[in-house]
């Protein structure tokens, strides 16, 4: 499965914005789903 991504629509550093937040939200999510995980 092959995905091709055009990037010509998006500036580069906003979209390095919007990635670092999105890698950011999900750091977030494990941290949630860990601890969730040690209470049990």
């Amino acid at each position: 499965m092959e995905i091709e991504v055009k990037f010509t629509s998006i500036p580069k550093s906003k979209f390095k914005i919007e990635l670092k937040s999105l890698i950011l939200a999900q750091i977030e999510r494990w941290r949630h789903a860990l601890h969730m995980q040690v209470e049990r």
